[in-house]
Parts: C-alpha cells; structure tokens; sequence
C-alpha cells in the first residue's frame, strides 16, 4: 500500500512507516501537525529607535469634529492628525523643519487645495466633513538641556523628557513639559488662557503662561515664531471642502 492522502486530509501509511499497527490494520488517521513556533516577542519601540531612526520631532495637527458617540454628553471633540519625520540633517533643526512645513503648506494654500491631513500628515484619526482646524502643535525631545543626541543613547526610553507647543485659533498659547524620570515623568502645563471648565472638581491642573506670546524665552522663540507661522498659513484657510472654515 503506498502512502496516500484522502481528499478529507487523511494519511494511509506505508508499510515501512511507524507505528506498524497502524498500517497493518489499513486504518486512516489523522496526523497531528506540530504545533507552529512560538512568535519571539516583538522588542519594545524604543529598541527600533535605530533601525529607521525617527527625528525627535513630531507634529500634530487638531480638529473640532462631532462627537457620534451615542453615550457622549459633549457635541464635539478634538480629532488629530500626525506627523513624523524620518531622522535626518533636514530634519534636525526644529524650525527649519517648521518653516519648511510652512512653505509646503502655503504653496497647497496658493492652488486651493490645502488640507495639512493629506499633505503635511502621515496618519490621520477618522473625521466627519464638519470637521474644522483647531491649532496646531510640535512635540520634540532634543532639548538645550537635554539634547536628543544624548538622549537617544536611554537604554528604555523611560527616562526621555519632551516639550510640546501648541498654537490654537482661539489665541490659545500651550507649552507642555514631560519631566524626567526622576520627576516621576510629570506632565506640567502652561496657557496664555484658562482651560477650565465647569466641573464638579474645582482643581486647576495647568499653570498661567500669559508671558508666552512675549517670546522672552531665547530657547524657544525661534521655535514659537516658526510655529506661527506655520499657525497662519493653516488657520487662513476657509475654501469649502478643506476643513479649515472658521
């Protein structure tokens, strides 16, 4: 009898196979398949930092879109849309890349078609048509305290610090601190407005930064003055269709 497979999967053996009692009888059986591998587990993100190195900036782009969830009990929320850069010498400097941005945005202004979610973004969240510009922020890890060149070296990620900017279209200035490790990773935030509203907790998680518009800081004016400009070119927009009506 030769070794045969049935159209179900079934295998008759060969005489010559093991175990003979098998065979002898002319059963079919079922061979077990062995079982798959286990996967390694995949390493953590920060281990691929290296391998299609990412610029320590990031940028973000909000939208005011409706809420649709049927539990919801706000009219709206914040819709984003992301960037980031593949690490590089044009991507380095935080407002280079940010004047650059700015260009490419205004020349998608220029020709009527600007929409910063498909030509300035690489990932967008799902949003209605009614979806409107909100502001726009950077997020960026290379510090002139803590430079990204010596950051990057953190064997986890975990003791990384970041800061974050954020212009929105209510004149809303917002800078964003994540702390160092030895700080708990603490997020600390100032506003050149309120962000309260009304809750049943009266506790204020942010500080006043009513001097930010002052660009006092030297560290950071560049970046604020780029980020403006950018701002701009973004919430001047008001051709239907590209989510930019204010």
């Amino acid at each position: 009898m030769e070794a045969a497979v049935t159209e179900r999967g079934w295998y008759t053996p060969h005489p010559s196979e093991d175990p003979p009692n098998e065979w002898s009888t002319g059963r079919h059986y079922r061979r077990t398949p062995e079982p798959p591998s286990p996967r390694p587990p995949a390493p953590p993100a920060w281990e691929l930092a290296d391998t299609d190195p990412i610029a320590p900036h990031g940028l973000a782009f909000f939208y005011a879109d409706h809420d649709a969830r049927p539990d919801s009990r706000y009219a709206w929320q914040v819709a984003t849309a992301t960037r980031l850069f593949l690490d590089g010498p044009e991507t380095g400097y935080l407002p280079r890349l940010l004047w650059e941005q700015a260009r490419i945005a205004d020349a998608y202004r220029r020709a009527g078609s600007l929409d910063p979610r498909r030509q300035l973004a690489n990932r967008a969240e799902p949003m209605t048509a009614d979806a409107r510009y909100l502001g726009v922020g950077v997020s960026t890890l290379d510090l002139p305290e803590f430079p990204w060149a010596h950051q990057r070296q953190s064997r986890n990620g975990y003791d990384i610090v970041g800061r974050c900017f954020a212009l929105l279209v209510d004149g809303a200035w917002l800078l964003l601190d994540r702390g160092h490790r030895s700080q708990f990773t603490a997020l600390r935030i100032w506003s050149s407005r309120t962000l309260d509203t009304p809750s049943h907790m009266n506790m204020r998680r942010w500080n006043w930064g009513r001097d930010l518009p002052e660009l006092t800081d030297p560290a950071t004016r560049d970046i604020w003055v780029q980020l403006q400009g950018l701002h701009r070119v973004l919430a001047g927009v008001t051709s239907p269709g590209a989510g930019h009506g204010r």
